[in-house]
């Protein structure tokens, strides 16, 4: 296989770079293609994440505020240097190995995301030995099943 080019650690969505979170979604589905080794691990990976504050007892007297005891504050994660939760696969890439990232879709809702993320591991790679992949939800586990 001749060897590819890295992105630098860029995604690419539909062939062309994807730096800023688009507008209306919530996170990816991506593939980071490890060309050194044509491996490859699917996961996603969420734009924002969520806490929730008490409110103090000044913005309790606020009228939008009436009845709440806590705000949902809402940050921007740093998901364009994300490289996936895999070990195997981050140990490979800080060895220098080529990776490629890409984003398969974008999805609206944290549930959309769950849904996709299981379906392209499971149709596409848990039981492959190229896959990094070795579990879906943490329930279901690649070496629970017999590959050969």
């Amino acid at each position: 296989m001749a060897k590819k080019k890295s992105n630098n650690g860029e995604w690419f969505y539909e062939g062309k770079p994807l730096t800023e979170a688009p507008i209306g979604y919530e996170g990816i589905i991506y593939v980071i293609y490890n060309r050194t080794k044509d491996k490859k691990y699917v996961g996603r990976k969420s734009f924002y994440s969520y806490s929730k504050k008490k409110l103090t007892p000044a913005e309790k007297l606020l009228p939008e505020n009436k009845r709440k005891t806590f705000k949902i504050t809402k940050t921007n994660t740093t998901w364009q240097s994300y490289t996936g939760s895999c070990s195997e696969l981050n140990a490979d890439i800080k060895a220098g190995d080529i990776i490629e990232k890409v984003v398969l879709r974008l999805c609206e809702t944290r549930k959309e995301m769950t849904v996709w993320e299981c379906k392209y591991i499971f149709c596409d790679c848990i039981l492959e030995d190229w896959c990094y992949n070795q579990n879906i939800l943490g329930k279901l586990f690649k070496a629970d099943f017999n590959l050969k």
